[in-house]
């Protein structure tokens, strides 16, 4: 009876090794020369001076950048804000063309004062202001040849022309009918020359350029561009061929130059987020990966006494906590946590992205994992050997 309970067992134990069976790759898989990298790793005490003077290592930053294919990825934040201002400049002076509203006003004595009274005339003005024989108005767009039709003017070629000029081509006309120049010719609509904004912040739009100039300050804020700290905006302007970038810090400096914007530039708003940082933790805890923020500044204190961490663990060897940072090499910062004194140290020691804390397992639970592992076995082969499998 018991060699058939024997075999049996042994079948059984079979069975489940083959449905318990790990993965593996297949054996006519080609393999590369080479060998896995060793780095140098070198182990240094973590005291009090040296955990205040690793304050001052940069935090370093990813941002992400969204996309489409090869254009979404995740790049360090130094190479996206880097600043190439544009030239110093003023405000082109503007120069009427194609779409350009211009309103024309001829007064007679006693009449308005000005096309503007005209325009902005409300509910409570006096009738007076809109008698046909105290101003004659008239409105046009210039077309694509440059001329525009005012009523009491005939077509007048003001294409390129400055306000200034064009007010002097119109007066000119006015005493060559033997007509009293007292008129008025203003911009009513800026239509031809305009800067194309593209933006994922807050929306793409055209805005046009009026004769008083149009900063990149000015665009975003009257766009409505939501800046804030949170995220790295990264601002572009494409001008005749060449890029400038800047990031809104410096546009938003209250030293900052103003930069004027020309017709048909465009600019490219584009805010990245910052990829949330994080350490690793493994050894003789169940290996996790722990986020961390540059405005939290979370130190080691944080992640010894997280839950089911590592002050936690009955199987970790408190006297050989590690902080492993940087490559080439890498650095082991040796913290002895057995000592409650020595946690001030833990709690001066900031962390940085990537860092990596390590804590080995005491050899005596390593051992004890081993025998809890084959105890299973060991009571299969007792209840075979006493008859107590039926």
């Amino acid at each position: 009876m018991k060699p058939v309970l024997l075999l049996m067992s042994f079948l059984s134990l079979a069975s489940c090794t083959a449905v318990l069976q790990s993965p593996m790759l297949p054996t006519d898989v080609e393999v590369v020369p080479g060998e896995q990298e060793d780095l140098q790793i070198i182990v240094e005490p973590l005291t009090l001076d040296t955990a205040r003077a690793r304050q001052s290592d940069r935090y370093p930053r990813n941002v992400m950048r969204t996309g489409v294919g090869a254009s979404a990825n995740v790049v360090p934040e130094g190479a996206v804000t880097q600043s190439n201002l544009p030239p110093a400049n003023r405000p082109e002076i503007y120069r009427l063309g194609l779409g350009d509203e211009l309103t024309f006003a001829q007064f007679a004595e006693g009449g308005v004062a000005s096309v503007n009274e005209l325009i902005d005339t409300g509910p409570g003005a006096s009738s007076s202001v809109l008698t046909a024989d105290q101003v004659l108005t008239s409105a046009g767009r210039i077309g694509s040849d440059g001329s525009i039709l005012l009523l009491g003017l005939g077509k007048l070629s003001l294409g390129g022309k400055t306000i200034t000029e064009a007010r002097d081509i119109v007066r000119n006309v006015l005493i060559r009918n033997g007509i009293a120049p007292s008129f008025q010719l203003e911009i009513t609509g800026f239509n031809s020359r305009k800067v194309f904004l593209v933006s994922n912040v807050s929306g793409s739009r055209v805005v046009p350029i009026t004769d008083q100039g149009l900063t990149l300050r000015e665009l975003i804020t009257a766009t409505g561009q939501q800046i804030n700290g949170q995220t790295v905006v990264v601002i572009k302007i494409q001008r005749d061929g060449q890029e400038y970038r800047l990031v809104s810090d410096i546009l938003l400096h209250p030293q900052a130059p103003d930069i004027y914007l020309h017709d048909q530039d465009q600019v490219i708003i584009e805010a990245m987020g910052y990829k949330p940082g994080q350490v690793y933790v493994l050894g003789a805890v169940a290996p996790v990966i722990v986020p961390i923020a540059p405005e939290n500044r979370e130190t080691l204190a944080d992640i010894l006494f997280t839950p089911s961490g590592i002050m936690g663990s009955p199987i970790a060897q408190r006297s050989e906590v590690y902080l492993l940072r940087g490559s080439r090499p890498v650095r082991a910062y040796k913290l002895d946590a057995t000592d409650p004194s020595r946690l001030v140290v833990a709690a001066a020691m900031e962390l940085r992205p990537n860092d990596i804390i390590f804590v080995p397992e005491q050899p005596l639970s390593s051992l004890n994992r081993t025998l809890v592992q084959i105890t299973p076995l060991r009571l299969l082969i007792r209840d075979i050997e006493a008859g107590n499998i039926p």
